[in-house]
């Protein structure tokens, strides 16, 4: 069997894909909740999937919140995971990502994530793999993020 790799492309997500991040993130939130006498039920469930104004709006839901309001609450959160992960962000790579990476640089190769833009910068550049990236999208330059294709398909586009 042979595989057409005249239209082959590889699309990745970032979170649990590239970099092992959901416990980091899942801590970050209980410790930026517990900053703000909050406790969430089932926080992981709550937040994986979904972007951070939907996680915001979720999380405050019993206060009243501006969209700045909601952008601030998730920068600072994003900033706390990114201070975390930062001392070990190489093994936090998926164990033969770079390597992966390297072995099919000449694939048209995508990132679709819901992932907020300063953790996407984050994540390829300290990792050293953003050239390998022909395509990014992020679920806020999408009408529908994740769990829709959306983002997927804006990559899928992109790289033709």
């Amino acid at each position: 069997m042979s595989v057409d790799l005249v239209n082959l492309a590889l699309i990745f997500d970032m979170d649990g894909v590239i970099v092992d991040s959901n416990s980091t993130h899942t801590e970050a939130w209980r410790q930026y909740l517990d900053g703000h006498g909050i406790e969430i039920d089932d926080l992981e469930n709550r937040m994986l999937g979904k972007r951070n104004d939907e996680i915001v709006r979720d999380f405050f839901r019993h206060m009243a919140l501006t969209d700045d309001l909601v952008f601030e609450h998730g920068a600072r959160k994003e900033e706390l995971f990114r201070d975390m992960i930062r001392p070990d962000m190489d093994e936090r790579l998926v164990p033969g990502i770079s390597d992966f990476l390297e072995r099919h640089k000449e694939l048209p190769i995508g990132l679709a994530t819901n992932a907020e833009p300063a953790n996407v910068d984050f994540v390829l550049d300290s990792a050293g793999i953003r050239p390998y990236f022909r395509a990014i999208v992020n679920g806020h330059e999408v009408e529908r993020p994740k769990p829709y294709p959306d983002v997927y398909l804006k990559v899928a586009e992109i790289l033709d």
